[in-house]
């Protein structure tokens, strides 16, 4: 049947990618037979379909160079992040020749999700030095599909995240690179302080640089920090410590 499609498809001009539903899990006695027949019938592409998490990257591996060995197969990995894994199972089949990997923007999809972009981008910049792509937008590229997919502020993970670079600690923020995989500013986001119970003058300090605001930062801070117990240690980021700046700020004569 997929090979009288396939070749159905080629005399009408069309470029063929074929896909093995749940091929992750598919017996190599069958998977393998299937994609050599569609390649024979003249596809240009095997997608191999992890519908159902289920492999290790070191199995995707395998898995994919039993399908790289095959004479003219162009592979492509469309994995699912029930397991965590849909990004190291990308990976893993590049390792092993896949020439193409199924994402979506935030890893948004059914069943645990797709590998998400982002995340899959940075890695092989990092990982290996994959430089071809302009990742500058990914922070709001993610954000508009987010806000577009009716998520809100549903917690995701990787690099495009407002916490993705959101520190508590002073060093962490007067020393960033020592804490990052790679800058905010590569992925368009930026540094972010998140803090419930360590704060400090020098985080406070940080918060209002640039700001405009003329505070006595240390007696700002105990006065910040009472009204965060009183009002239950709610988390404090950059934007709530200026209003507070605000408040604090003694009012002209």
């Amino acid at each position: 049947m997929a090979r009288s499609a396939i070749q159905q498809a080629k005399e009408r001009g069309f470029h063929v990618t074929f896909s093995g539903e749940d091929g992750a899990r598919t017996p190599r006695e069958r998977l393998v037979p299937y994609v050599a027949a569609g390649f024979a019938a003249g596809a240009d592409r095997f997608r191999l379909a992890e519908t159902v998490a289920y492999l290790s990257p070191w199995q995707m591996e395998e898995v994919i160079a039993d399908l790289t060995a095959i004479d003219g197969s162009e592979i492509e990995i469309h994995s699912h992040n029930m397991l965590g894994l849909a990004v190291a199972n990308s990976l893993a089949a590049v390792r092993a020749g896949a020439r193409w990997i199924s994402a979506t923007v935030g890893g948004i999809g059914e069943r645990g999700g797709n590998a998400p972009l982002a995340e899959l981008l940075t890695s092989l910049r990092v990982l290996h030095g994959d430089t071809r792509f302009d990742l500058t937008h990914l922070t709001e590229l993610s954000r508009i599909a987010l806000r577009g997919a009716g998520l809100g502020d549903a917690f995701q993970s990787g690099p495009t995240t407002p916490h993705a670079f959101a520190y508590e600690l002073p060093g962490q923020l007067s020393h960033p690179q020592a804490y990052e995989t790679l800058p905010a500013e590569l992925v368009g986001n930026r540094r972010e302080l998140r803090v419930r119970t360590r704060l400090t003058t020098a985080l406070v300090r940080w918060a209002l640089t640039d700001s405009g605001l003329d505070v006595d930062v240390d007696a700002f801070t105990p006065w910040l920090a009472e009204r965060q117990e009183r009002d239950g240690r709610p988390l404090l980021d950059r934007d709530t410590i200026r209003k507070a700046a605000v408040d604090f700020r003694p009012v002209p004569a």
